[in-house]
């Protein structure tokens, strides 16, 4: 979301009330672009929950994720949905490039320390045509770009391959309202 499209979220919200319309909804938010001042907007034009996309509890995954945030600006986030009282369905991506025990375990913690109402918990990442990542994958002998990825293909890190899975079912086990 640039600088724009928080200006364009924050007319909707504004619409919504102009209108006194009583609508409650649901809404996706990049935690870099969460604002006092959105977020108070959204609360009044009838959200309810959020879905706060941080996928990460480690900086240096983000920037590997090319997220453009980092783990204060979840953290800052969250308090001020919190603060709100707006729901948070906190969304972890795990698996790509350069993930580690490291960067696992600081995720699920993030998770934790957070404590969102519900949790999604995604092992690998999804490649699309024309990404570095697709580059990758067909290096590492994933479906090729040629083959156009038609249908889904996830990449998961070789380093992360034998127990991440595994990993992720025991932390969702752990903790009721997060899923896979």
């Amino acid at each position: 979301m640039s600088r724009i499209a928080l200006d364009w979220a924050g007319s909707i919200c504004d619409e919504i009330l102009a209108r006194g319309m009583r609508v409650r909804w649901h809404g996706i938010i990049n935690p870099l672009y969460v604002t006092r001042r959105l977020v108070r907007q959204m609360k009044k034009a009838g959200c309810m929950e959020v879905s706060l996309g941080f996928e990460s509890g480690s900086d240096r995954m983000l920037r590997c994720l090319g997220k453009g945030f980092c783990v204060p600006d979840v953290r800052r986030s969250s308090r001020l949905l919190k603060e709100f009282e707006i729901r948070q369905t906190g969304l972890l991506l795990l698996g790509a490039p350069g993930e580690d025990r490291a960067s696992v375990g600081a995720s699920f913690a993030l998770a934790e320390t957070l404590q969102p109402e519900a949790k999604k918990v995604a092992v690998g990442v999804r490649v699309y045509p024309g990404t570095p990542l697709a580059k990758l994958a067909a290096a590492e002998h994933l479906p090729s770009e040629e083959a156009g990825l038609l249908e889904p293909v996830f990449y998961v890190s070789g380093a992360v391959w034998d127990w991440l899975a595994d990993r992720a079912k025991e932390e969702v086990r752990s903790h009721p309202g997060w899923r896979l």
